[in-house]
Formats: structure tokens, sequence, C-alpha cells
């Protein structure tokens, strides 16, 4: 469509120096932000499973915001390097490397405070389930594809865990959030946009996207008026 028309209430202005690239990431980003922070991780150490576009919008919130370590959980060899440019401080590929034992001799066995479960795999939320240190918070932003198996007396209950399940941006505070944490770079979300293609080349940009090799791709109906980032 040319145009459209939503409710004034559910727009929100955006810095007309932003660029449209980062503009358009604004959604997305809103659910990382919520994940983060459904409560404070300044000071705490972060375990995000999962390094997908939001996942990466993640690790950037979470080094903004505070968090004193941050590990990022992701098999995928493209995607780690890039959580590495977002601020992650250890990445571990969980299909060859021991994270269990990584992991607590890097936290003097107490584990993790906080986990971010991002990429809704049943063994990824196990995995860090197991590692969550008493008194710890999870947020799950993940979906899983099928019902998951828990160890909830162990993990949850006995470790007095509190659990987050993340659906959206909250309007209208999400907002607030977003374009702080968007002002000078606070978060920098440009290592993430790996692709610009023009509007009609979307399957090329899918594509890309099947392939494991981007992050987030932005298309462009007007290529030729987008300045560089």
């Amino acid at each position: 469509a040319e145009s459209l028309t939503v409710p004034a209430e559910n727009a929100s202005p955006t810095d007309p120096g932003m660029h449209p690239a980062v503009a358009s990431m604004q959604e997305p980003f809103g659910n990382a932000v919520d994940t983060v922070l459904a409560e404070p991780v300044a000071g705490r150490r972060v375990m995000i499973t999962g390094c997908g576009p939001i996942g990466l919008m993640a690790v950037g919130v979470s080094r903004a915001c505070g968090a004193d370590w941050i590990v990022a959980v992701e098999p995928n060899a493209y995607r780690r390097n890039l959580a590495r440019t977002m601020g992650a401080d250890l990445v571990v590929d969980p299909a060859s490397e021991p994270l269990e034992d990584l992991i607590r001799d890097m936290t003097r066995g107490e584990g993790v405070d906080v986990l971010l479960e991002m990429s809704g795999n049943e063994r990824a939320l196990q995995r860090g389930l197991n590692l969550l240190a008493m008194g710890g918070r999870v947020s799950l932003l993940g979906l899983p594809n099928r019902p998951v198996t828990l160890d909830l007396t162990d993990g949850v209950i006995f470790k007095a865990a509190r659990v987050y399940g993340i659906t959206g941006r909250r309007l209208y505070a999400t907002w607030y959030r977003v374009q702080s944490l968007l002002r000078n770079h606070r978060v920098d979300l440009r290592p993430i946009l790996t692709l610009a293609l023009p509007l009609e080349r979307v399957d090329e940009a899918m594509e890309a996207m099947i392939s494991g090799q981007t992050a987030k791709v932005a298309l462009y109906p007007n290529p030729e008026l987008v300045p560089p980032l």
C-alpha cells in the first residue's frame, strides 16, 4: 500500500535524524528492551541463549544498562562474532564447547543471575535453568515449536527463580526506553544491519536470512534516497 492509517495513540514520533534502517528496527528492539529490563541488570551476570537479531540487540541493551558480565550462547559462528561486536564478554558454541563447565568456572560455581532465552530451543532453556544462580531471574522471549519438558523443581522452585514471559512492547514505557537507548548510540544497532537491498530483491533477502549468514536485513522502497549508515 502507498499509504495507511493507524490510531494516533499507537504511533510514536521518531527523531528525524535517526537513520531510516535503525528507525525501522525499533519494533523488534522493543522486544529486546523488555526482555532485558523486566528487572534491572546493572551489576548482574547475564546469559543470553540465541543470538538472532533480537538476541544480539539484547547483548547491546545488557551492556548499555550496566550488566557486570555477559555470555552469549549461539551455535552459528557468524552470529557469535556479531555478539562479540555488540559487547558480549564470553561467546560459547553450545554444540562444541563445555557450556556448563565454562560458566561455572567463570562464576566461581554460582551461575548466572539473569537468563534471557531468545531461541525457543528446549535444550537451551534446560541448560540455562541449570546454570541459573539461586534467586535468579529468567525472561522468556523465544517461542518453542512444541511443548517443552523442564525440571521445575530444581530449575525454578528450589532456586526461588522469577520467570517472565515477554509478549511484546508496553505502550508507552517501552518506546521511551527504546528512544533513550538509541539516542547518541548508547546501543548501536548498526553492526546488526548486515544486508541492505532494494525492496524488489526481497527473495534474495529471504534466502540470506535462511542461510544464517546475516542478521538484520533492511529493505528500501527508495534506496536512492537512503543516507549512508
